[in-house]
């Protein structure tokens, strides 16, 4: 007959077999865990959607914003596996934002990069021109030329406002007198993406 005796020391196991003649052998088993070197992503969401396109063999990828954002919206990483760590560094709604997935085996590891864009508004209309607050008549915002009689006598122009198609355009206004009683007002429209359109209105 033989005796067995386990020992472990220091993270190996040992096993003493004792033979009935009193010969004595010693076995060493070391263990070793398995650790997953997978460092691919399930799945990226951006407000809830799958990033539009996405494949985890894919680590670059462009999204544009709608126009006026100022927030990147929600980002959330899906893990192919567990064990993975998964970092998310945002870089603003015109920026790159990093997701890094380092694998169980804490040395393998891939970066996605998402490149966010707003959107420019391309907006370059008016939605209204006033003459000493009112409307000019027949005024629409595709219609650029327009003539206002003023009253026998009057030298002095009506005050002129208008209307901005929206928040992120610029306008500037540029007077003209072509003679004692013709003055042109023209307004220079220019959209935020750089289109451009130009209302003249002649007061005669």
């Amino acid at each position: 007959y033989q005796t067995v005796e386990e020992i472990t020391e220091l993270g190996v196991t040992k096993l003493k077999v004792t033979a009935e003649d009193g010969t004595v052998s010693v076995y060493e088993i070391k263990f070793e865990a398995e650790y997953n070197r997978n460092t691919r992503l399930e799945d990226i969401l951006v407000d809830g959607v799958s990033l539009d396109g996405f494949n985890p063999e894919v680590f670059s990828y462009k999204y544009e914003l709608p126009v006026g954002t100022t927030e990147l919206p929600e980002i959330l990483v899906i893990s192919a596996v567990e064990g993975q760590t998964l970092t998310v560094e945002e870089g603003g709604v015109n920026g790159v934002t990093l997701i890094t997935v380092k694998a169980d085996d804490n040395i393998s590891s891939a970066t996605y990069i998402i490149n966010f864009s707003v959107k420019l508004s391309d907006v370059d209309y008016l939605l209204d021109i006033q003459s000493s607050g009112a409307s000019l008549a027949g005024f629409a915002s595709d219609k650029y030329e327009y003539t206002v009689e003023l009253p026998v006598g009057e030298t002095n122009l009506p005050i002129v406002t208008w209307v901005p198609g929206d928040e992120f355009q610029t306008v500037d206004t540029l007077f003209i007198n072509k003679d004692k009683w013709n003055t042109e007002v023209r307004f220079n429209v220019k959209s935020q993406s750089g289109l451009s359109n130009v209302y003249k209105v002649n007061y005669q």
